[in-house]
């Protein structure tokens, strides 16, 4: 269960389970359905079937550890990240950033050109759209009131009431692989994250920093400062290190959230996967 007394007034979780909160409209179906019969039913297979009015359900809700449903209504829009969409039901119009030739040569020197973002709009003018979103990984859906940065990976969607600026880690982009690139959220607003596990969330106090690994990090709060450090040793460089050569240290009043990135060590085998 995610806490958001944990993140102070920053952050309020609202997934309350791992598999999400179920509106009374789904069902599990592991038997038939229309004609066809499942084979494998240790695969739960999620029947959706929404009602009438979608005004009536939950405008920002899991459902299912995988897949977020957001209910627009007539006029309002999200911002998400781009083939992010996995289905929808209404009127509804995708705008991506950086469609024209000359949009694309002008971010290609910018960050904005590794993170792609898309608005979502719903123009009906007098009917509620669903939309379903993921990226394949557990969904994180909050409130957000305050700034916190995310890492790019770890994005889903967001209210475009909340002001954005993507940001890169300029001091380590010759050496990590992967979460050059954040997008620092200010305002009030909902806000989807994603991981590929469950996530824990670490309280930074001032007279005891936190320390992570570089590509666990998945959001922080705005306030704290970080810094990277080192941990190379003779063994890294044959291949014999720990995994844990790069990490950010945490610092200041806040919380960093972090998620399991790699496979278990393998007894007699490599260390990461």
């Amino acid at each position: 269960m995610y806490n958001g007394e944990l993140l102070g007034d920053e952050v309020q979780m609202n997934a309350n389970e791992e598999n999400g909160t179920k509106t009374p409209q789904n069902a599990f179906l592991n038997d038939e359905m229309e004609g066809i019969t499942l084979t494998d039913n240790s695969i739960p297979h999620q029947m959706i079937d929404l009602p009438e009015n979608l005004s009536d359900l939950p405008d920002f809700q899991k459902e299912n550890r995988n897949v977020l449903r957001v209910i627009l209504s007539p006029g309002e829009q999200m911002i998400a990240i781009k083939d992010s969409m996995l289905s929808y039901i209404g009127s509804l119009k995708f705008k991506h950033k950086g469609k024209t030739m000359k949009k694309v040569l002008a971010m290609a020197l910018t960050p904005d050109a590794h993170v792609p973002l898309m608005t979502v709009t719903n123009y009906s003018e007098t009917e509620h759209a669903a939309i379903f979103f993921s990226r394949g990984r557990h969904v994180i859906p909050m409130t957000l009131n305050g700034s916190i940065i995310v890492n790019s990976n770890s994005l889903l969607c967001f209210d475009p009431v909340i002001d954005y600026e993507i940001k890169m880690m300029k001091s380590v982009k010759t050496i990590v692989r992967s979460g050059l690139f954040q997008l620092f959220l200010n305002g009030q607003g909902r806000v989807a994250l994603v991981a590929p596990t469950i996530p824990i969330t670490m309280r930074v106090k001032p007279d005891r920093p936190v320390r992570v690994d570089v590509n666990c990090a998945v959001a922080w709060s705005a306030s704290l400062d970080f810094t990277f450090k080192f941990n190379f040793t003779k063994k890294d460089f044959i291949g014999l290190g720990s995994g844990e050569q790069i990490q950010l240290e945490f610092s200041g009043d806040g919380f960093v959230m972090v998620a399991a990135t790699a496979k278990a060590p393998v007894l007699g085998g490599s260390t990461r996967g």
